[in-house]
């Protein structure tokens, strides 16, 4: 998360079947363990716009603050398996309600 190109490695090796936006409803996907997976947020944009621009990708913003341009940590976890996202720079308003997922995981 510290690297310079953190945020554009990141997004292109993102998986693309969890794609999520505030219309998605529910989303069932199967995942291959190994594997760490973070969640992101870009704001006002796709992954993609985000890969192409340097304004999109510095708004992108991950569950490292250190991945971050601002320095904010922008997702939170909380013990109901729920992630919480702010998604204005420099933490904005705080209030982490601008996008939530709620999680359920099994083993297959």
């Amino acid at each position: 998360p510290g690297d310079a190109d953190y945020s554009r490695v990141a997004l292109t090796q993102r998986l693309s079947k969890l794609d999520m936006t505030r219309d998605t409803g529910t989303l069932t996907s199967q995942l291959d363990g190994g594997q760490l997976l973070a969640p992101f947020l870009v704001a006002n944009a796709t992954a993609e716009q985000a890969i192409q621009s340097p304004a999109n990708l510095k708004r992108t913003y991950f569950a490292f603050a250190e991945a971050n341009a601002d320095g904010f940590q922008h997702v939170q976890g909380s013990s109901d398996r729920t992630l919480s996202f702010e998604d204005l720079w420099g933490g904005g308003d705080q209030n982490f309600t601008d996008f939530m997922v709620s999680t359920e995981l099994s083993i297959a």
